[in-house]
């Protein structure tokens, strides 16, 4: 099940103080299109979010009079991005789609960032003056800087001086994010914060075999109990990831003629994972790296590491190729960043490697998580989850390989999994 939600002290290692800007950045649009299949229709409500469901309804029926801004906040899993996706739907119906400015914390910062670089700012102002609502998803992932913030302060005022909606997400509660506050000059409170809380296993259920048929996985209903009974004791937080992952492993083995039954898959791919490793594993044995030798097309991947543990990227990388070959997947990456990052810094981490891989250029990312003795340890979840979200918003997948897992070949599966395409929906 999901873990509860962190301390306030917590929610500092996914917002920085500060995040420099970098020296040379790739545009990126601040909008990110709305998902066609998130919408009321296709949202279950219940007792773990029906004081949320009736705020998001107030708000499509009066926009910018109640509730503004709706915070609606919780952990991974509880369906915030759904709810939020299908508040900008509806207001899209009313308003049209042109003038919904959906976005990310991540993505948002970004843009401000590589328009200010580029001195393209108007762009982004004309954009805000445009638009008749803001919906930005995971708002603690907003990368602040000196030179960011009052931008992105004024973005916020424009909507609130023209008394339009805005709807935000987050995984803490508005009093955890004081700094952020402050940054951006306006309460998360001020208008409604509504928590979104974790539903029941019979829920959990149904919220399967719902996000199965949006994503038209052929499962049966066999499979998906299996799979309810699995992620209801763990994994349940990362569903539409666990999906991905058995869609996907389903139809290569399937097009391998190799047992390809939910039954089949869970013992390769998750099962391993569920006992856990409580001790750091030995120390990644001295590995020269020898990528393989590339025949065609290949996707720019990076490895990242934590700093003073010499050996672990090298090792990781060679492990990926390793479980991959043995497992038939294509040995198509062109390794165009070898970096680390300190596990001993608490702050900002998951931007910091946002950054490297824009930088870099890569679609994909191998990075191993901080070792469990290192201040970044004990977060080892919430970091990954900001990186991956982060990465996500950059259009760059993320293998992530916690560090005490190494040796797993569980893992190194799954980020095959998670670097492959979706199959296509038949």
């Amino acid at each position: 099940m999901p873990a509860p939600a962190p301390a306030p002290e917590t929610a500092a290692a996914a917002t920085p103080a500060s995040v420099p800007p970098p020296v040379t950045m790739a545009a990126l649009p601040v909008v990110i299109p709305l998902r066609d299949e998130w919408t009321f229709e296709t949202l279950l409500v219940g007792a773990y979010n029906r004081f949320a469901h009736a705020a998001a309804m107030s708000v499509v029926s009066s926009p910018g009079s109640m509730y503004n801004p709706l915070y609606l906040y919780g952990v991974p899993g509880t369906g915030k991005s759904h709810l939020l996706g299908a508040i900008g739907t509806a207001l899209s119906k009313g308003l049209g789609d042109a003038v919904i400015l959906h976005t990310s914390g991540a993505r948002l910062s970004r843009a401000v960032n590589a328009a200010t670089l580029a001195k393209t700012m108007a762009e982004i102002d004309k954009k805000v003056a445009d638009s008749k609502a803001l919906l930005v998803d995971d708002i603690h992932l907003l990368g602040l800087s000196d030179s960011n913030k009052d931008a992105l302060a004024k973005i916020f005022k424009s909507f609130f001086d023209r008394k339009l909606q805005v709807v935000i997400t987050a995984l803490y509660p508005p009093k955890s994010l004081g700094a952020l506050e402050e940054a951006l000059k306006f309460s998360f409170s001020k208008g409604w914060s509504v928590d979104l809380k974790v539903p029941s296993p019979a829920v959990q259920k149904e919220l399967i075999v719902a996000t199965a048929d949006r994503a038209a996985t052929d499962f049966s209903s066999d499979e998906l109990t299996l799979l309810h009974e699995k992620l209801s004791v763990w994994g349940y937080q990362d569903l539409s990831l666990w999906l991905r992952r058995m869609a996907v492993f389903k139809k290569k083995r399937e097009d391998a003629s190799q047992p390809c039954a939910l039954a089949d898959l869970m013992p390769l791919i998750y099962e391993p994972l569920l006992g856990g490793v409580t001790e750091a594993p030995k120390e990644a044995p001295a590995v020269k790296f020898v990528a393989p030798v590339l025949t065609g097309s290949a996707e720019p991947i990076a490895v990242i590491a934590p700093k003073g543990k010499e050996g672990v990227g090298p090792y990781a990388a060679s492990f990926f190729y390793e479980v991959g070959g043995k497992n038939g997947f294509p040995q198509t990456y062109r390794h165009a960043l070898w970096e680390t990052y300190d596990p001993n810094q608490p702050f900002g981490i998951p931007f910091l490697i946002g950054e490297l891989c824009h930088r870099a250029g890569v679609t994909r990312a191998i990075v191993v998580g901080p070792p469990p003795d290192s201040p970044l340890g004990p977060r080892s979840a919430e970091f990954s989850h900001a990186t991956r979200r982060i990465l996500e918003s950059l259009g760059v997948r993320l293998g992530w390989i916690p560090y005490t897992g190494l040796q797993v070949p569980a893992h190194f599966i799954n980020a095959h999994l998670d670097f492959a395409p979706a199959p296509k929906k038949s």
